[in-house]
């Protein structure tokens, strides 16, 4: 196998991302799995997330035909991919909820994690980018602010739905259950934080003039 070239641009870490999910059936792609240590993640704006190893995200135009993690480099692809993304801290709500989409993903195929993989997602995710969590002392990652969505008020994991749309609902009397139906990519942990959101934003305290 030539020597493969290193991304450069976070368009063909997502392309790459977007192909092993197509081609993760494949018999070769399977077998290895156990063996991945680092995996790597984006969520779409349906709030689905994507996932792929260090090895196959790093290196330009790889194709389940080309990926043959003997002959690359994985310090190389995740010193590159340091760029845009950073490991979720293990334990953490977020690690937790990707571990176990992800092995729900491989389980479809039989397959199991590795036990010490860990996993990647873009630094926008936990703050460090452009979306950022608000709720930074709850870890809450779930309500976002994004200069590019909606003019950069409090969304939902970076979708085009804001905290105050939820809130208006629940004050119109609309019950948990009904916007979970009406919103189907929205989740019950999000209506929880927009409400916890909504309490920090006016739970401050009061100063009194002299």
């Amino acid at each position: 196998m030539k020597t493969q070239e290193l991304v450069t641009e976070l368009d063909q870490v997502i392309e790459n991302i977007k192909l092993y999910q197509l081609e993760m059936g494949r018999e070769k792609l399977l077998d290895l799995i156990a063996y991945v240590r680092h995996w790597y993640a984006i969520q779409d704006s349906e709030g689905d997330w994507s996932f792929a190893p260090s090895k196959f995200v790093g290196y330009v135009g790889m194709t389940g035909e080309r990926y043959d993690p003997q002959t690359l480099d994985g310090r190389d692809t995740e010193a590159v991919l340091r760029t845009w993304f950073c490991e979720v801290q293990e334990g953490s709500v977020l690690e937790e909820s990707l571990r176990k989409q992800l092995q729900k993903a491989t389980a479809r195929y039989g397959k199991k994690l590795n036990s010490i993989a860990r996993l990647h997602v873009l630094r926008s995710v936990v703050g460090t980018g452009s979306i950022k969590p608000v709720l930074r002392e709850m870890q809450d990652w779930r309500i976002t602010s994004d200069a590019d969505i909606l003019g950069g008020k409090p969304c939902i994991r970076g979708m085009r739905i804001r905290v105050a749309d939820i809130l208006d609902m629940l004050a119109g009397g609309a019950s948990r259950e009904e916007i979970l139906v009406n919103f189907p990519y929205l989740e019950d942990a999000d209506i929880t934080a927009a409400l916890e959101y909504a309490k920090g934003a006016v739970d401050h305290r009061l100063i009194k003039a002299a």
